[in-house]
């Protein structure tokens, strides 16, 4: 999620099928109410390009199941909240994070990047709008330009 801001239930429902020249096709949903959904939560396909560290931890998974990140959703919440506990007890980060954060990070970082944020709204699955009414953080301290 930190990689391509997939959705959660997006990165969930992800198959090996999905996969096609360094990009995945985003058109299915894995909701914790709901199972498995054929479409994203706003109903659109989308490709999401592969950067070299999401390759790399596709290409250290094996290929057991249909999907690449295999899971019954209590081991996945459960996991993400004992290594963000264990995180946060050692000091290594300020606060306990959802995985949804991971997103919201990620996008973050591409306006950082000066990535147009039409581009981003794309990958991301969104508007422009969406995008800077709820997305758009600060990840890194700047200081204060003379202009």
């Amino acid at each position: 999620m930190l990689q391509t801001a997939m959705r959660t239930g997006e990165i969930r429902a992800m198959k090996w099928s999905d996969i096609k020249d360094d990009k995945i096709l985003v058109h299915c949903n894995y909701t914790l109410t709901h199972g498995l959904k054929n479409s994203t939560k706003t109903n659109k396909k989308r490709w999401v390009p592969l950067n070299a560290i999401s390759k790399q931890i596709i290409n250290n998974i094996k290929q057991e199941s249909e999907y690449i990140f295999p899971y019954n959703r209590y081991a996945y919440q459960s996991f993400f909240y004992d290594r963000t506990k264990e995180l946060y007890e050692a000091d290594l980060i300020s606060h306990r994070y959802r995985p949804y954060d991971l997103r919201h990070t990620a996008i973050s970082r591409w306006l950082e990047e000066n990535i147009p944020v039409a581009q981003a709204a794309k990958w991301a699955g969104n508007s422009s709008e969406v995008i800077w009414k709820h997305y758009v953080n600060i990840t890194q301290d700047y200081e204060m330009p003379i202009l």
